[in-house]
């Protein structure tokens, strides 16, 4: 297993989309607060808009930096599907913890928990297609 980790860089790949996920989440973040306690939008709706911020930047810095291939519309195609599993779920999440009263950042902080390891494995499988 360590092999298979190390040899085929995957390993680094996860580093470099966990690096890229940080700033990304630290774009979703300013985008969302920024949204709710300036313009005092609904936060499903201010996640929904955070998350076109983020994916945006997500799949250039991706596409550049950590797989270092061209930005073609077919590959994001496909990323913008796993993002759409991606928004739902961040959608659904925001809107759970809202209907419970709960702060919009407890909803915020579950989707960036839940998000990081599903959206890497299926965008280096089928996004990149290592």
């Amino acid at each position: 297993m360590r092999d298979a980790l190390f040899d085929n860089g995957l390993f680094r790949r996860f580093a470099g989309f966990s690096i890229i996920g940080l700033i990304n989440t630290a774009i979703h973040l300013i985008v969302v607060m920024g949204l709710v306690e300036l313009l005092g939008l609904n936060p499903v709706v201010a996640n929904c808009i955070a998350f076109v911020a983020a994916n945006i930047f997500s799949f250039y810095a991706n596409s550049r930096w950590n797989y270092r291939t061209p930005m073609a519309v077919s590959r994001y195609r496909r990323f913008f599907i796993v993002s759409l599993a991606g928004l739902a779920i961040t959608a659904g999440v925001s809107a759970v913890a809202d209907a419970l009263g709960w702060h919009y950042l407890i909803g915020t902080a579950m989707v960036f928990v839940a998000l990081p390891g599903l959206t890497f494995i299926a965008h280096h499988w089928w996004t990149w297609g290592d």
